[in-house]
């Protein structure tokens, strides 16, 4: 799905963090930014706005829950993903709550 088809599509998106992270930045398009009606950092209140019907949410894949009733997910176009790592020192073994982490991101991601 491309953003751009849906031009008068209501946006909502988490607030403003660092810049980098905005959804006009995370999608190479400034003008998202005029589109965005709400913000908030709870995905929850985002995803329950979502659900009213109130303009789309637009959010990384792993913050939706599945199933999600009550939403429909698109993914987007042209969007660079997020990366996700562990490091420790390399002298040392993995620990076991970053080999649980690494075990629970390899499924959460294959789910998609």
């Amino acid at each position: 799905m491309d953003l751009n088809d849906y031009p008068e599509l209501p946006l909502m998106a988490y607030g403003k963090m660092r810049e980098v992270h905005s959804i006009e930045a995370r999608l190479g398009r400034p003008a998202y930014g005029r589109r965005v009606v709400f913000r908030s950092n709870q995905t929850a209140t985002l995803l329950s706005l979502a659900r009213l019907g109130h303009a789309a949410a637009v959010l990384p894949r792993l913050a939706v829950p599945s199933p999600h009733p009550g939403l429909h997910t698109l993914a987007l176009a042209r969007v660079n993903p997020r990366i996700v790592g562990v490091a420790w020192p390399g002298n040392r073994a993995l620990s076991d709550p970053a080999a649980g982490f690494v075990r629970a991101l390899e499924q959460v991601t294959d789910a998609y």
